[in-house]
């Protein structure tokens, strides 16, 4: 083929120049139809900063003589053609002198000026707070919420694992049982509200460190075995390394999966719900342990939760870290799409900081009709440049919203504070006090926006405070003990949450929630184990309230030793009151308190039977 016949593109003179531009449309002859959509089209840029455009629009070819150029560049194209013109958007349209500012070719943000946040429809229908089954329990207790939650099923377990995990050693030993493993978690509720240095002092010689309710139901021996064989998992199959079948959490998975599905299962979460991390302090070896400078507790497990706004817990997830030696990208959006699994099409509102904030998580969740709301890194992809901090004064703020849908908003306090939301119109404000430095109290004036994330992001803190008022904090060799008793807390914490829902339950507070279900727990074995105890453990408290002989309600209402004995005259603690007073003979032999036991009444079986 002749060279010579070859199409090659020549320099553009002076006439060229002249005659294209009176081919160039005005304004009102965009090139760009009414019909034409952008998104579609992969080489289309709105910035006029791609360069296939312009060459698609104006190329000219002529016949030369000279060899075809590779090294043509863009400065063959005049400036002037490499102006695409902007395009009708589908959305929102500003008006013509508005300028907008875009992040990628699929998203367009309107400034200040001329935007138009549509505000959802948010309305909420759905059923939420405790399950059927919790709320309609007969003579709920403590002890028999946190049974809903820590169930026979996942005691079952742990005693089947340890049984079996005791005869891999192939040492003789006794097995263990449910009741003797009840026993075990309420010693171990116990040591976390009464606190000692170390678990033998409870059975120590001192009498300083000597306690007599526990020491008087298991031994010292007994207890050390128990701590050391338990297991949740056969090991004996684990998985190696290099299996594509590996878990890191093997070990503790079927726990973790039973926790699962009965904090899931007790709960219907409200509208509002929060994504946060939360840290189980750990400071052994371990690949899962993590560090964070800007955390209370910096070395330890990282646990993703998704709380309800009453501070329930509904999901976790635990991190792992990376996966064959790789960082996983987009780790944060990940994790919200997996927690907010099954809250799709219900209008929820879900609360998130900067680390899992980005466009793409919050448009994805839109379209399920999950509204999202957070801080933002805003040097994220997909986001605009906002007002520099110069220009801007404390209570000063810019927003910008998308073609999409989605706000972005810069608010100035003493630092800049970006924000992300899909419900919230960036035009509404309100104000928030502040401390000037001598001391007067101001009102400065802020989006809606951050008012609300303040309000509602702090619900797994407020759950971690729970479980963290009387947490377990002991020392073990073996990394997923600390994970155990983390979720055991975690169990009795969702209890006492759903206690305060239950109508018509006397409200206790979190102290008096913990013994009342270690003393469910222990309740059988003080009882029908451990004669010396009863004695101990039965002696004169008083009830601050009647000032009357006290005895826990789970141990007077386990029926197997209690009977009627002669003792002194005393008052009955059932009919007796200060106008009358009412004296018997008899007592009961396990409580060791005064009851009547006559022909005409029995306040013995009143008193053991409610």
């Amino acid at each position: 083929m002749n060279r010579k016949n070859k199409l090659s593109p020549h320099k553009i003179n002076d006439n060229d120049i002249e005659t294209l531009l009176e081919e160039i449309p005005s304004d009102d002859d965009s090139i760009v139809s009414d019909d034409y959509d952008s998104d579609k089209d992969p080489e289309y840029s709105p910035t006029g900063t791609g360069n296939q455009q312009a060459r698609r629009e104006v190329l000219l070819f002529s016949s030369s003589d000279e060899d075809e150029s590779t090294d043509e560049d863009e400065s063959t194209v005049p400036p002037v053609l490499q102006q695409p013109q902007p395009s009708t958007s589908a959305i929102q349209q500003p008006e013509a002198n508005s300028s907008l500012t875009s992040a990628s070719p699929s998203v367009v943000w309107y400034d200040k000026p001329n935007t138009n946040f549509v505000v959802p429809d948010l309305v909420w229908q759905q059923v939420c707070g405790i399950s059927d089954e919790i709320r309609y329990m007969e003579n709920p207790s403590p002890y028999s919420l946190f049974c809903k939650f820590f169930t026979n099923d996942v005691l079952e377990h742990i005693v089947f694992q340890t049984n079996l995990y005791a005869t891999q050693k192939g040492r003789p030993f006794t097995n263990t049982t449910t009741e003797e493993m009840k026993t075990f978690l309420g010693i171990n509720l116990f040591m976390a509200m009464k606190v000692l240095p170390s678990y033998r002092d409870y059975w120590s010689n001192r009498p300083d460190f000597h306690d007599h309710y526990i020491s008087d139901i298991m031994t010292v021996k007994r207890f050390s075995w128990l701590l050391s064989h338990i297991h949740l998992n056969d090991t004996s199959v684990m998985p190696p390394r290099t299996s594509p079948n590996y878990d890191k959490l093997y070990k503790i998975r079927p726990f973790l999966s039973q926790m699962e599905t009965v904090f899931e299962k007790n709960y219907k979460p409200h509208q509002k719900v929060a994504v946060d991390e939360s840290m189980v302090k750990f400071k052994g070896r371990s690949s899962l342990k993590q560090y964070n400078i800007n955390k209370p507790i910096k070395r330890g497990y990282k646990i993703w939760m998704l709380c309800d706004e009453s501070g329930y817990n509904l999901k976790f997830q635990i991190y792992t870290g990376k996966l064959n030696n790789t960082v996983e990208v987009g780790l944060g959006s990940r994790v919200v799409l997996d927690l907010v699994q099954g809250l799709d099409n219900k209008n929820h509102l879900v609360y998130m900081d900067n680390y899992f904030s980005s466009y793409d998580l919050y448009t994805n969740l839109m379209s399920r009709n999950i509204y999202a709301c957070g801080t933002v890194n805003i040097n994220r992809v997909k986001l605009p440049k906002m007002v520099d901090d110069k220009s801007l004064q404390r209570g000063d703020y810019d927003y910008k919203v998308s073609n999409d849908n989605v706000s972005v908003v810069k608010w100035k306090d003493k630092k800049s504070v970006h924000l992300l939301s899909t419900f919230h119109d960036p035009k509404t404000t309100t104000s928030v006090n502040r401390k000037q430095k001598d001391g007067t109290i101001v009102e400065v004036s802020c989006p809606v926006v951050l008012k609300d994330y303040n309000q509602n992001m702090n619900f797994v803190d407020n759950f971690d405070r729970i479980v963290n008022d009387y947490h377990l904090d002991r020392k073990a060799k073996r990394w997923w003990m600390r994970i155990f008793f983390h979720f055991l807390h975690c169990s009795v914490s969702n209890a006492y949450i759903c206690h305060k829902e239950i109508p018509n339950m006397t409200r206790v507070d979190n102290k008096e929630f913990i013994r009342q279900v270690y003393e469910g727990l222990l309740a059988k074995s003080i009882v029908e184990e451990s004669p010396l105890a009863l004695k101990r453990v039965k002696a004169k408290f008083v009830d601050d309230n009647t000032r009357k002989p006290y005895v826990s309600k789970h141990i007077r209402l386990e029926k197997s030793r209690h009977q009627p004995e002669s003792s002194t005259s005393r008052r009955c603690v059932v009919c007796s009151t200060k106008r009358n007073p009412v004296r018997t003979i008899w007592s009961c032999n396990t409580c060791k308190v005064p009851l009547c036991v006559k022909k005409d009444k029995s306040c013995f079986q009143s008193y053991h039977s409610a």
